[in-house]
């Protein structure tokens, strides 16, 4: 929350994030928020659309993607260098309060180039303590806790 002032007159406190759900997502990249599929925390929450597209990149991203098959079928479905950099920006941050929940994710499904492409949420525990990296802490065992990525760690 934040104080807001706008040519000197107070406007109050007021939320200063956005939910990334299926209307952001089509705010920020186009078509209507009926195109997408959205899923916040886990991929039995859906928020719009159904979960069926993330369940198959979910089933392709558990084979071997040193297989180039494979892994060119995972990139039909996820945005690849949006999820390395999600990724990236969660480990940077050292983001404590991630990986078990806290994520969204959305997929056009219209769009013949839509992709799933994950979005942070509620990173507030990034940057917490200098002394408590997340990034130094975290294995593969504590991502299993996102099907998705422990799907594409290969665990």
């Amino acid at each position: 929350h934040a104080h807001v002032m706008i040519n000197g007159i107070y406007w109050g406190i007021h939320t200063i994030h956005e939910r990334p759900d299926d209307n952001f997502t089509a705010s920020y990249l186009g078509g209507s928020n009926e195109d997408y599929d959205s899923i916040k925390h886990r991929p039995n929450d859906v928020l719009q659309g159904n979960s069926d597209n993330y369940n198959r990149l979910h089933a392709l991203a558990g084979k071997d993607l040193s297989i180039e098959e494979n892994y060119a079928a995972v990139s039909t479905l996820l945005d690849i260098d949006d999820f390395i950099e999600y990724m990236l920006m969660n480990y940077y941050i050292g983001n404590g309060d991630w990986a078990h929940h806290n994520w969204y994710a959305s997929f056009n499904r219209v769009d013949p180039n839509g992709r799933w492409r994950f979005h942070s949420w509620d990173a507030e525990k990034g940057l917490h303590g200098v002394n408590s990296s997340f990034a130094m802490k975290a294995t593969v065992l504590d991502l299993q806790t996102v099907p998705m990525i422990s799907c594409v760690t290969g665990s």
